[in-house]
């Protein structure tokens, strides 16, 4: 039928702690420290050896953007990140570009696939500067705005300029912006 469910951005274990703390337990004191640690293992694990992660198409809003630049520590050996078409907007794109440039984060990322968030000129800008400054260092492809196909995002000719001179300063060889 074509309508699907959106699909919540993984949590960082602290936010599933939060939320399973307002939940009742038929054994509180076993069970919820067994959910969070197993929880805790499949994040480590699913996260921390994937080497593309697809969300595009999610549902995604701008709250689900700021949690997954929360987990985004974990994607070590990420090559791929496609999250297109999801309407995070400049708070889930400059989330996502701060937890970037910190130190480790995203190491291997190469595919960047951010078209059709409604990101603005404030997303589009900070995403600009994570990459002037280092974040994404092997990045070598970014999708940020596909004209052609109407997968655009909202940010302004002036700000997808900036963007397009930090990845061209980079070398960053394919850069849709």
């Amino acid at each position: 039928t074509g309508d699907e469910a959106a699909r919540a951005a993984p949590l960082h274990p602290q936010q599933v702690a939060e939320l399973l703390a307002t939940k009742k337990f038929t054994s509180p004191k076993a069970d919820l420290p067994l959910v969070l640690r197993l929880y805790n293992e499949t994040i480590i694990s699913v996260l921390g050896g994937a080497t593309k992660l697809t969300f595009s198409l999610a549902g995604w809003q701008p709250r689900d953007g700021v949690n997954f630049a929360r987990v985004l520590p974990y994607c070590a050996e990420v090559e791929v990140i496609s999250m297109a078409n999801n309407p995070i907007g400049d708070e889930g794109c400059a989330a996502i570009a701060e937890a970037a440039t910190r130190a480790g984060v995203l190491p291997k990322l190469k595919q960047l696939y951010v078209f059709g968030n409604e990101i603005g000129d404030a997303g589009c800008r900070a995403l600009a500067a994570a990459v002037r400054a280092g974040a994404l260092p092997q990045l070598t492809t970014m999708a940020f705005h596909r004209e052609m196909t109407g997968w655009r995002n909202l940010a302004g000719e002036a700000a997808r300029a900036e963007l397009r001179a930090a990845c061209e300063a980079r070398g960053v060889g394919d850069a849709r912006c």
